[in-house]
């Protein structure tokens, strides 16, 4: 199982990006894509047509596209969404979460 994560802009400066990368998953930053500005919807369309799935702290609006998404039959990169009120917190739990795999994955395919 391969790990991709697209983070956008609220969380491009993330230690988690460098913990994941030190565990080799795929990690993305919409600064690195050169899609720093673009809309929520361009980036959930980014991500999607990359094969990443997307992490962000915007839940609002990530869950409204979503919404939108599927009233219109049109699917979309996996999300995985916090809130800004804690992101430290949220962090932690996808690092329990994704760390444990990445492990577990990289010695399964050594």
């Amino acid at each position: 199982m391969k790990i991709a994560l697209y983070f956008d802009e609220d969380l491009q400066e993330s230690d988690l990006i460098q913990a994941l990368r030190l565990r080799e998953a795929d990690v993305l930053s919409s600064a690195e894509a050169g899609m720093n500005g673009r809309t929520d919807e361009e980036q959930l369309e980014f991500a999607s047509s990359q094969n990443y799935d997307l992490y962000s702290h915007n839940t609002r609006d990530f869950y409204q596209l979503h919404t939108q998404f599927l009233t219109q039959g049109k699917s979309h990169a996996e999300l995985f969404l916090g809130h800004n009120s804690n992101p430290d917190f949220f962090s932690q739990k996808i690092s329990s979460a994704f760390l444990p795999i990445l492990f577990a994955t990289r010695f399964q395919s050594a």
